[in-house]
């Protein structure tokens, strides 16, 4: 059995976002959020689209 430390069974818990620098990108934009929209998984994830300005 393994041992896991509180702080990493509660980071565990958390659902992952995915960070998307866009300065710039707003011809790339809309298929890089697709793609990412597109992800067949059964978690919950977020998108943040982060613009430079």
């Amino acid at each position: 059995m393994f041992y896991i430390p509180g702080w990493l069974y509660n980071i565990t818990q958390h659902s992952p976002a995915w960070v998307v620098p866009a300065r710039n990108e707003g011809d790339s934009l809309r298929g890089a959020v697709a793609s990412l929209l597109a992800l067949d998984t059964a978690c919950e994830y977020e998108v943040l689209v982060v613009d430079g300005d």
